[in-house]
């Protein structure tokens, strides 16, 4: 799971349109399946795994799921909200950061650099 996080976050750094999106938003995701979890840490636009020193506290996302709803969800194939529909992922946090992240994953996943 890590390595499909970290391409993911690779493929982020290639899609300008979406620091737009990111542009003053202070959040930490975190993405866990049963057997392991990893961070995303997301800073004024700046998305990376290594953690980020943050000025404010930053926001806290929490996503939980098997592993084939979390590759469908990095890859753009699953939307946030319809795997929380199936009862394939559980997200813990707002519901403005809960839209924010499903547009990220959305437009994130839907092609390779």
């Amino acid at each position: 799971m890590k390595e499909l996080i970290e391409y993911f976050v690779k493929n982020l750094e290639h899609k300008k349109h979406i620091y737009e999106l990111l542009d003053r938003v202070k959040l930490v995701l975190t993405i866990g399946n049963e057997r392991e979890s990893c961070s995303i840490y997301i800073d004024n636009g700046m998305v990376s795994m290594s953690p980020i020193v943050m000025e404010k506290n930053p926001m806290k996302v929490i996503i939980q799921g098997n592993c084939e709803a979390i590759s469908l969800l990095l890859n753009g194939r699953l939307k946030l909200r319809e795997g929380t529909i199936r009862d394939e992922l559980q997200v813990m946090g707002s519901f403005r950061n809960k839209l924010l992240l499903e547009s990220v994953f959305y437009l994130g996943g839907k092609s390779r650099f």
